[in-house]
């Protein structure tokens, strides 16, 4: 894979608890992210309205790309509460993390 033009996944580690501006900003971000990972493992995309009410499907989408690049599972990413300040950031800080993990698998 080529470098891609997309943000650093790292940049989510601040991501705002409860800034709509923000969030709406980082879920274009994520879905772009998503569909690279997936177009290059060939593993499943599930589109996300809100990750707030799918994190089931979403963790079960970075198990899959974590499988198909050969890497260990970063964690239980739906055990998060987003809607608890505390668990939103340590969701948030995990979730860049194991983005950044995935790209640098991706060489992108």
């Amino acid at each position: 894979m080529t470098t891609t033009s997309l943000i650093s996944p790292l940049l989510w580690q601040s991501l705002p608890f409860r800034d709509p501006d923000a969030w709406l900003d980082f879920q274009g971000q994520h879905e772009q992210w998503h569909i690279l990972l997936a177009a290059q493992t060939k593993t499943r995309r599930v589109p996300l309205d809100d990750l707030r009410e799918h994190g089931q499907f979403h963790a079960q989408m970075h198990d899959d790309l974590a499988d198909a690049f050969g890497l260990p599972h970063a964690g239980d990413l739906a055990a998060f509460d987003l809607n608890e300040e505390n668990a939103f950031n340590g969701w948030a800080f995990l979730h860049a993390l194991d983005h950044q993990r995935l790209r640098i698998a991706a060489g992108a």
